[in-house]
């Protein structure tokens, strides 16, 4: 292929002889990047070090095959010196570093090019990612049909929210209706009505009894549960606040859930105390972590974890 280049009065030039490369990467519109691929592993050495960080100075659109340079392709690390890509083209298939940050951010918008490799090959590889190409996604919300009506679309509910995180009950309900849920109820402690009512007017309101602090009393628990019945999601968590009782409120909704339960925030902390629980549920279960609340779950560091 070199030789076909020179064939083609390709200018070719090697960077232990020649410094054009560094006058062209300046002046050039558009940079392709095809210097290493899915067998890099380590920290890229000189003169290719001082290569990548000129490219990543230019101005240029830079467009990556397969991997930006650098990028170990198993992973999310980025380790030395590494090309920012504008645009990678992913070569028949998706790799961990195109998804699994920071890697993810050097590879700019990534693009899956097919270039003969049938999917058969794949057929035994082990999975360990899995990404969803934009027609998958948009499958996997169908079309609306004419004639339906809000319980067509399923019923959810969020118990979240306390006096002093108001705003995650509002935040998370919401959500929840903009996904496309047809009804949301949203069970709160009665404490954060005040803050909750003006600002979520689409959802019918649970309010529920709190404590002095205005989290969710214990007592809140039997009324959590009939709110539970014949619905097909549940949001668990968000601003829930810390105690003892917010403990026994979430291994009570676990227990008793027959529908996937979204797990987050001070949801993911009550568990982290008693991890057991998450054995125990009887429910499908989504976990949401941020790295502090990883940290907590797993007994890792958050830079182990990062």
């Amino acid at each position: 292929m070199l030789d076909k280049l020179r064939g083609m009065q390709v200018s070719v030039f090697d960077l232990t002889r020649n410094s054009a490369p560094s006058q062209l990467l300046a002046q050039a519109d558009v940079i392709v990047d095809a210097v290493f691929g899915i067998g890099f592993h380590g920290q890229a050495r000189e003169p290719l070090a001082s290569l990548f960080r000129e490219v990543n100075a230019s101005r240029a659109t830079v467009f990556s095959i397969d991997v930006p340079s650098g990028l170990a392709c198993d992973s999310g690390e980025v380790s030395g010196e590494s090309v920012q890509a504008d645009y990678t083209f992913a070569i028949s298939a998706g790799k961990l570093c195109h998804v699994l940050q920071p890697a993810a951010a050097k590879c700019g918008k990534v693009r899956l090019v097919k270039i003969g490799v049938e999917d058969a090959h794949y057929k035994n590889a082990p999975y360990c990612a899995y990404t969803f190409s934009e027609k998958e996604v948009r499958a996997a919300f169908p079309a609306r049909p004419a004639v339906s009506n809000k319980g067509t679309f399923g019923k959810v509910l969020c118990i979240v929210g306390s006096r002093r995180y108001a705003g995650a009950a509002v935040l998370s309900a919401t959500g929840a209706l903009r996904s496309g849920a047809g009804l949301v109820f949203t069970a709160f402690p009665d404490a954060a009505y005040p803050a909750v009512a003006p600002n979520l007017i689409a959802s019918p309101l649970l309010p529920m009894p709190s404590d002095s602090e205005g989290r969710f009393a214990v007592s809140a628990v039997p009324q959590l549960l009939k709110a539970m019945q014949g619905v097909q999601a549940i949001v668990l968590g968000c601003g829930l606040g810390q105690s003892a009782g917010m403990e026994e409120l979430v291994t009570a909704v676990l227990e008793h859930a027959n529908c996937p339960v979204v797990l987050d925030a001070d949801g993911l902390n009550a568990v982290s105390r008693r991890i057991d629980i998450l054995r125990k549920a009887a429910c499908r279960l989504i976990l949401t972590p941020h790295p502090g609340e990883m940290e907590r779950l797993t007994g890792k560091s958050i830079t182990d974890i990062q």
